[in-house]
This record gives C-alpha cells, sequence and structure tokens, in this order.
C-alpha cells in the first residue's frame, strides 16, 4: 500500500451495541480476563457475500483464505475489581 493513502476499509456497527465506534468487550465480572487482538495484512481487499450484519468470524476468515500475507496478535490481560 502506497505511504498516505487513506480510505481504506470499511466502517461497520460493532456486534457489542449495533453502534459505529468502539464499544469494550463484556467482561464476565471481576478477575484476570484475556483479550486477544487480531491484525491481518491482506495482499489485496476481500468481499463478502452477506449482509454486514450477518458476518462473523468464520465468514471474515473464509474470505481472507489465500489473502493473508502476515498476522500478529497482542494479548491484553484486564482484572477489573468487584463491584
Amino acid at each position: 500500500m502506497p505511504k498516505n493513502v487513506r480510505d481504506v476499509g470499511t466502517l461497520g456497527n460493532n456486534s457489542v451495541n449495533g453502534r459505529r465506534k468502539y464499544a469494550p468487550p463484556h467482561s464476565k465480572g471481576p478477575g484476570d480476563k484475556t483479550y486477544i487482538y487480531s491484525l491481518y495484512a491482506l495482499s489485496s481487499p476481500i468481499k463478502l457475500d452477506v449482509e454486514p450484519a450477518e458476518v462473523r468470524r468464520d465468514v471474515l476468515l473464509a474470505a481472507m483464505e489465500n489473502k493473508m500475507l502476515a498476522s500478529a496478535q497482542l494479548r491484553a490481560v484486564y482484572t477489573r475489581d468487584a463491584v
């Protein structure tokens, strides 16, 4: 991708509250929680043959098959105190 390219990608609604902005993961109570964030470098844009609301992990990974150049993961551990 050339330097300083903008408007790449698609902005979609998040799966937590249906809004077009970040929504944090839903914690399941106090204690350590591990969140895994994945980043993928693709050789070309993907096409999805389903409505945006129907896109799930398996659909996305199938569309990315044979286009993945590299991937990375960030694991973050967060501890929430009891309320």
